[in-house]
């Protein structure tokens, strides 16, 4: 009498069948870790660097049951109020529009001298206003940027080390329509009267530096320059968010840009290279690579001869370096 055999385990299961209950953890275990690192490393080899503290901070986020939203602000969860949107901006503007920038050093100061040339020559019937944080200057240095722009206190909310987090403080300036709020070391070309029509309350460009290190949120809008409609209720509601969620700082060398990217990423308005163009992404010095010639130039961050020579970008300047 033939003897009846007993259940065989399905085709996928049968090798971890043979196992213990302890190898099988340990191989699902580290077939976990591996996939997790596959992830990870994938971001490296593509370049980008900061992939490791967005995308797998965003994993995080979801093992650790946090917000896993680090990609963008979503309404449904971080509801954000508007003083206008669309059409909506126009109906109340008075053409009150101002230029603002942030200085709270000597460094500052220096770039600010040119930002102000290009500003009288480019554009002189804009205002350019510098905003500073109570204590951050000498009174010599406070008499030296009135020479150049209007200048105005704001208290610091103190967020990390970038001094560009004072710039947040731009959305409590009710008493202007629209501000082109601007980093200190870019330079204007041509009329920037334009970006005030935008219909929206948010513009900004992308980051053109593709080989350079990215953000950690989107790692594209690029906060050095934005034309922004002021709204208290959205300065309270960001100030806030930053206040109770510390991964929103984004700790790290964008933690300004990226915020500003996460947070408008899905409301914002996007212009073209020609409003915030590099020097080292123009053709023979005047176009940019979609033919256009450049309204406003983002040179270094430092003086261009500073290190002694003339790097790409200087010939722009509308002061020129010292004799």
């Amino acid at each position: 009498m033939r003897s009846a055999r007993s259940p065989q385990p399905s085709s996928w299961w049968g090798p971890l069948a043979k196992l213990s209950p302890r190898q099988r953890l340990v191989l699902i275990g580290g077939s976990t870790l591996l996939l997790y690192c596959t992830f990870w490393l994938g971001g490296s080899l593509a370049g980008n660097k900061s992939w490791h503290r967005g995308r797998a901070g965003y994993l995080d986020s979801l093992f650790t049951s946090g917000r896993p939203y680090l990609e963008s602000r979503v309404a449904s969860q971080d509801h954000s109020p508007r003083c206008c949107s669309n059409d909506d901006c126009f109906e109340e503007d008075t053409g009150r529009h101002v230029i603002l920038t942030v200085v709270r050093n000597q460094h500052d100061i220096m770039l600010l001298e040119e930002l102000s040339c290009s500003v009288r020559k480019a554009n002189p019937l804009h205002e350019l206003v510098a905003l500073t944080a109570l204590g951050d200057l000498t009174a010599d240095q406070e008499v030296h940027i009135r020479s150049l722009a209007e200048l105005l206190y704001v208290q610091d909310p103190l967020l990390g080390n970038d001094p560009r987090w004072l710039s947040l403080k731009a959305w409590e300036l009710s008493e202007y329509d629209a501000i082109l709020l601007l980093d200190v070391h870019i330079t204007l070309k041509m009329d920037i009267s334009p970006v005030y029509q935008l219909p929206t309350d948010f513009a900004t460009t992308l980051d053109q530096e593709w080989g350079r290190f990215r953000y950690s949120a989107l790692g594209q809008a690029d906060g050095t320059m934005i034309m922004l409609r002021p709204c208290p209720a959205v300065a309270k509601h960001m100030q806030a968010l930053l206040q109770s969620q510390p991964q929103l700082h984004f700790a790290n060398q964008g933690g300004y840009n990226d915020f500003l990217d996460w947070y408008f990423k899905r409301t914002r308005y996007i212009l073209p290279p020609e409003w915030n163009a590099l020097p080292s992404q123009l053709i023979n010095e005047t176009m940019t690579l979609g033919g256009t010639q450049p309204r406003m130039l983002r040179l270094p961050d430092h003086r261009p001869w500073e290190a002694g020579n003339l790097p790409k970008g200087a010939e722009h300047l509308c002061k020129g370096p010292p004799r």
